[in-house]
């Protein structure tokens, strides 16, 4: 299981940030852009595991616009964006950042059982998804059944795959800390 050195509060932290940038930036998309970077200043300002973070965020910010992408290619997912990495708009790379995050401080501390990550991540991913699309953040071209079954297959095994890559990450950099204090 993940272990990060932060406090209970920062736990806490983590997860109503994640829920105030996903807010942000589905909702408002770029006019709130300048927001959504002081919070992760914030949580930069604060954090005790700076490094681990920076190269969390990356990872998800590259495996996230990949899929995202090739959602977008096959018409899966529909952005009216100018501001955009590839087919999708900046605010959901941001989004990504921010996802990253929160599977590293709070999400994988909480979903421990491989089971439960697939069946977390069936529902959980389509359903935000599905918020961004109320909220007109991206439009589908398939049906609602039709999307919700392509997202909820992919997010059954991203999930776990996210988690297990963040866990391996932290095992990586956890050696590397251990030999430079050597």
């Amino acid at each position: 299981m993940l272990h990060t050195p932060q406090s209970r509060h920062f736990l806490l932290f983590n997860v109503a940030w994640f829920q105030v940038v996903w807010f942000l930036a589905v909702v408002y998309q770029m006019r709130f852009i300048y927001w959504i970077l002081a919070l992760f200043f914030l949580h930069f300002l604060i954090t005790k595991t700076k490094k681990t973070d920076t190269v969390v965020m990356v990872l998800g910010v590259l495996v996230g616009c990949v899929i995202d992408n090739i959602l977008a290619v096959t018409n899966v997912f529909v952005f009216s964006q100018q501001y955009s990495v590839g087919l999708i708009p900046l605010w959901l790379v941001v989004l990504w950042a921010a996802f990253a995050l929160s599977i590293y401080h709070s999400l994988s501390i909480w979903l421990k059982s491989r089971v439960i990550q697939m069946g977390v991540g069936a529902i959980a991913g389509p359903v935000s998804y599905f918020a961004g699309h109320h909220f007109d953040a991206v439009q589908f071209s398939y049906s609602p059944l039709t999307t919700f079954v392509i997202l909820g297959i992919i997010w059954a095994f991203l999930l776990p795959v996210l988690i297990e890559l963040v866990n391996f990450l932290n095992q990586i950099l956890s050696k590397v800390k251990s030999k430079e204090s050597i």
